[in-house]
């Protein structure tokens, strides 16, 4: 199996990065573990309703980002969800900056986002290995697949596995923070390879990745947020 970008994870990264690959007439085929795509935009169905497990809502803080939320909202998938909440002490506060939801779960806007791509749920990657023109990339079952270039968006305790194999190594200090698991934030970095395993990520990744440093979505993690 030949592809010209192979993306490890169906996540928000994932499946943005899919799409705006896929604008330049690239092959891209993208491979997550899990049963669905959506990583930590998860839902879960209870009894008649829904319930969002993994990020409950996100701000908007780029005006790249609040492009795509205006076309969300604009096709009644997004909704304010929030300007504020109690602090516990039943006296409501409103801070005036909006909080976001998907209507039906956060887990839809995933599904909605995979349409059209190539994507294989329930694969696992487990190795990676430079070859002549890219990588070669194996799963659980033993299925090859080669690339020209390979995006990890995975945390970085799953795909240290893939990157070790390659003797890729994660900088020190994302390292240490995967071994305390506070994980967070390192795991919506994108880790591009292309050629060789030394390679820097390319002009255009670099350009991107600093203007998303101001974290253009803020997802909070916490007790799952009902939804009848």
């Amino acid at each position: 199996m030949n592809t010209d970008v192979l993306i490890v994870g169906a996540g928000l990264t994932g499946l943005m990065a899919a799409r705006e690959v896929s604008k330049t007439g690239k092959r891209v085929l993208i491979f997550d573990k899990g049963k669905s795509v959506g990583g930590r935009m998860a839902t879960r169905r209870i009894g008649s309703g829904t319930a969002d497990h993994g990020a409950q809502f996100f701000t908007v803080r780029a005006p790249q980002f609040r492009t795509l939320l205006n076309e969300w909202l604009k096709a009644g998938l997004a909704f304010e969800w929030s300007r504020g909440w109690s602090d516990g002490s039943l006296v409501s506060t409103r801070d005036g900056h909006p909080r976001y939801a998907i209507n039906g779960g956060m887990n839809a806007l995933m599904k909605h986002l995979a349409v059209g791509l190539d994507v294989r749920v329930n694969v696992r990657a487990t190795s990676m290995h430079a070859i002549e023109g890219g990588w070669e990339i194996r799963d659980e079952a033993g299925v090859k697949v080669s690339a020209k270039a390979v995006l990890l968006t995975a945390p970085v305790p799953q795909s240290s596995p893939s990157s070790t194999a390659a003797r890729w190594r994660l900088p020190p200090r994302t390292g240490k923070r995967s071994t305390r698991s506070t994980i967070y934030r390192a795991s919506r970095r994108w880790r591009a390879s292309k050629g060789a395993s030394t390679c820097p990520l390319p002009a255009r990744f670099n350009a991107y990745t600093r203007r998303s440093s101001g974290s253009p979505t803020t997802a909070r993690r916490g007790s799952a947020r009902p939804r009848s």
